[in-house]
């Protein structure tokens, strides 16, 4: 990681560190470890029992508090959710809000999202977290509205950084590559993330994902020259 993604992430969880409960109040030190408490417990459950079980009555259960106390802190199953996914969140945008003035800082941006795209497919955990997060949002509204916006958020700013790689892309090129690239990533993601055992012909991809994504940047105004 770069000493600019750096100083974005400590910048990015110096905000998460600044917790507030569902009314927006900013949180005092006992209800910041209430609330960290009820965010560890729910992740728990949630890798230990899946999407079934994953109930604020539950939470509530096992973190010894009553549910309207909870839902001071957490209103709803899908905000409990994204404050469970936040860290994770935290890691991409750190890097995306990096400045990329040229093409080669912007490269470096990009391949830096991949990689910490693929480490996460490897990480059981945090691979768990974000598959059970995303079949919630396919019968869940409120969940599928923050998925909607995580990948609304990567869209744009995928696209900003593939105008600054390639001047040549159009808007509409730069926005369809910013969708392109991370489905190709998220797909491969899935295939090392949902099996339970190790698959040797995934070791050492980060290169090649990268040589790829960058034949697709320089190639595909040539490729669609009149989309």
């Amino acid at each position: 990681m770069t000493e600019k993604s750096k100083m974005a992430r400590t910048t990015s969880e110096r905000r998460e560190q600044q917790a507030t409960s569902a009314s927006g109040r900013r949180l005092r030190a006992q209800g910041q470890r209430t609330r960290e408490s009820i965010v560890h417990e729910a992740k728990k459950l949630l890798l230990e029992s899946g999407n079934l079980e994953f109930t604020l009555r539950t939470v509530a259960r096992r973190t010894h508090i009553a549910i309207s106390n909870l839902q001071y802190y957490f209103p709803t199953r899908a905000s409990l959710l994204r404050a469970i996914m936040e860290p994770v969140a935290a890691r991409y945008q750190a890097e995306l809000d990096c400045p990329a003035a040229d093409a080669a800082a912007a490269r470096e941006v990009l391949a830096a999202v991949i990689d910490q795209n693929l480490a996460d497919a490897r990480d059981p955990e945090v691979s768990a977290i974000w598959l059970h997060f995303a079949s919630l949002a396919v019968t869940d509204p409120e969940s599928a509205r923050i998925l909607d916006e995580s990948y609304e958020t990567l869209t744009r700013c995928t696209s900003r950084l593939l105008r600054v790689v390639n001047p040549s892309l159009s808007p509409k090129d730069s926005r369809l590559l910013a969708r392109i690239i991370p489905a190709m990533v998220d797909g491969l993601g899935f295939q090392i993330g949902v099996g339970h055992y190790p698959d040797k012909s995934t070791t050492g991809l980060e290169p090649l994902v990268r040589e790829i994504v960058d034949l697709l940047i320089e190639q595909f105004p040539r490729m669609h020259p009149a989309y």
